[in-house]
């Protein structure tokens, strides 16, 4: 079996005389650094996971290979709470680590006993040894930069959903293991159309590789060169670590699968989610050629939102009526109308964020931020800011958590009940629009010669956009400048904060005349998922006070006639938030917990307090 081969081969190796080994697989190929990024993951760690990816040489579609790696994701982040992986007087959580990619020294492997010698059918080998390790030391973690590609030969003779389930702790048994001798001994493997790479691989012919063998690089020494460049990826403490943390919150599986998405292609066409785009110039290419690609029709934002709202309400608009209706809105949006509105509305509550900071209180942010920007909207759809913001929030909220990437409608059920959430601020707005007062959105919509029902409509629209992005937003970008050490930072533009928590992850369009995306032609009708959350993510970590190049900046607010008319009103609610924060002195993060299953990633919890000084 796999575990007594791996294990025959490395006490082998640990007899020769090593210290440090790593395993791959006959049927795998490593990335041209691996042994580099293992020689400094060592530096800080005694048992390296590395990150597998499938090849892309086996002929496999692109959608499978990105359904694969979100499996692995999602299998990863579920098995730190199965209760297989429960291990009692473990000093750390569970890390999945691949066979095929991983590293360990020699003390370690002897002290925690090596591979089971098993076979694979009856024990995963890797998993036993990582819960093995786990009572013994901290000094284990997953590093993404240790890169193998492994092969999906199961998933051709198997299919998706039978391989899926036989590394599920083998929930498919098939009569045979070793599939390569017995479901496509004679079946080439390799793509026609891809050419050989200088690696352990199908032979120049496109013969199958032979029968898997255990791989084992052995070190004697760590050396001078190892680098410490990696330290503290693993340790969980980072603010990409906790930004991780929130989107699994929010979205286990789809986040994963998205991101995996970026791997294979900036434009791949994924079966029953439409066409996703992952490349920043391609998303704004999208969001400005209006003709070819709209907001309106069957798979469209429209699609969602219409039956709840309305029809007349900005996000499902397009055209001239679109238009007139943002330019009438858009004087509520000024910077003066900006200011004047959270002077008044925000700038208390903010003063109170203040002085109970200063005062030495554990002050809960998410709170804060829910109770500011339904304060804000309740302000701007004329309602009483006092008594509208909670019930602003909440509707809101019921109605985003119906949403899912893969279903492109509501069902009647769930619009009626996003209709009677909403009824509870849109109820009391009607006698803004009665009023007339301009300074309200119903008020300028009657002025419009809209009517009732269409401003109703629009004061919803405004409540389930103003409300939840924000309120996502605030206690990360205080998490994030606390997590980097940079709370002080003057900075009030928040660029590199937005774009690592991108407050809107993804955007939808419906193709409406032929057209290409890159190297994808895309016919009318089809759905368009942009990526934003790949295209931003894609410029690498958090960094305060990096530069954007053109085709990013702001890509999260949209472009063009819909870039998001609210966003100077969203981020003076955060130079507002931060001057409180930064006013209080040295603040530290306490306590904080992420939020799950909501549409928009964020905290469940943020406690901060006031370090003395």
């Amino acid at each position: 079996g796999t575990g007594a081969a791996a294990d025959t081969g490395i006490r082998w190796a640990i007899a020769a005389g090593a210290t440090h080994l790593a395993r791959t697989d006959a049927d795998c190929l490593p990335a041209p650094d691996w042994t580099a990024r293992i020689r400094a993951a060592f530096a800080d760690l005694d048992l390296v996971a590395g990150r597998l990816l499938p090849r892309r040489d086996e002929g496999l579609p692109a959608w499978q290979r990105g359904v694969l790696v979100g499996a692995v994701g999602v299998a990863g982040t579920f098995g730190r709470f199965r209760p297989g992986n429960r291990v009692a007087g473990a000093l750390g959580p569970y890390v999945m680590s691949a066979g095929c990619n991983m590293a360990i020294t020699a003390d370690l492997y002897e002290r925690a006993g090596g591979f089971p010698r098993t076979r694979i059918q009856d024990v995963h080998e890797d998993r036993a040894l990582v819960n093995a390790v786990r009572p013994l030391t901290t000094r284990y973690g997953a590093r993404r930069d240790v890169v193998v590609r492994g092969s999906s030969r199961r998933v051709r003779a198997w299919g998706l959903v039978r391989t899926l389930g036989w590394y599920a702790d083998h929930r498919y048994r098939p009569e045979h293991v070793d599939i390569r001798d017995h479901d496509i001994r004679d079946h080439d493997i390799r793509d026609p159309g891809t050419p050989t790479r200088a690696h352990p691989d199908p032979d120049s012919r496109g013969r199958p590789p032979p029968p898997p063998r255990v791989g084992v690089l052995v070190r004697t020494s760590r050396g001078a060169d190892a680098s410490r460049a990696a330290a503290g990826a693993g340790r969980g403490t980072g603010p990409g670590v906790w930004e991780r943390r929130v989107q699994l919150g929010a979205h286990p599986v789809a986040y994963p699968l998205v991101r995996s998405l970026a791997r294979v292609g900036p434009v791949v066409r994924v079966p029953r989610v439409g066409v996703v785009v992952s490349d920043a110039a391609l998303v704004r290419r999208v969001l400005l050629d209006t003709d070819a690609f709209t907001k309106t029709g069957p798979g469209s934002p429209a699609a969602l939102w219409t039956p709840v709202v309305g029809p007349s309400v900005l996000l499902n608009m397009e055209g001239p009526g679109h238009a007139a209706l943002r330019r009438a809105l858009g004087e509520l949006f000024t910077p003066a109308a900006v200011t004047a509105l959270c002077g008044e509305v925000a700038a208390p509550l903010c003063a109170e964020l203040a002085r109970r900071l200063a005062a030495g209180e554990a002050v809960d942010l998410v709170p804060v931020a829910q109770r500011l920007a339904g304060a804000v909207i309740a302000g701007l759809i004329g309602l009483d800011a006092a008594t509208a913001a909670g019930p602003a929030f909440a509707a809101a909220t019921s109605v985003t958590a119906m949403v899912r990437l893969a279903r492109p409608e509501l069902t009647p059920r769930q619009v009626a009940r996003g209709r009677a959430a909403l009824a509870r601020i849109t109820a009391p707005a009607a006698t803004a629009y009665r009023d007339g007062d301009p300074g309200t959105v119903p008020g300028r919509m009657r002025a419009l010669g809209l009517s009732e029902r269409e401003a109703l409509g629009a004061v919803a629209a405004f409540a389930l956009t103003g409300t939840e992005t924000v309120v996502s937003f605030l206690p990360r970008l205080v998490a994030l400048r606390h997590d980097a050490g940079v709370l002080d930072d003057p900075d009030e533009r928040f660029d590199e904060e937005l774009r690592v928590t991108v407050p809107s992850p993804v955007m939808l369009r419906r193709v409406a005349a032929p057209a290409r995306i890159g190297d994808v032609a895309v016919a009318p009708g089809e759905r368009v998922v942009l990526a934003t959350l790949n295209a931003a993510r894609a410029h690498g970590p958090y960094a305060p006070g990096r530069a954007h190049p053109p085709e990013l900046r702001s890509l999260w607010f949209g472009a063009g006639p819909h870039f998001c008319l609210g966003m100077p009103l969203a981020l003076e609610q955060a130079r507002r938030v931060m001057a409180a924060v930064r006013g209080a002195g040295p603040v530290r993060v306490v306590r904080r917990r992420v939020a799950h299953r909501v549409l928009i990633p964020a905290y469940r919890e943020l406690v901060v307090t006031a370090c003395p000084t």
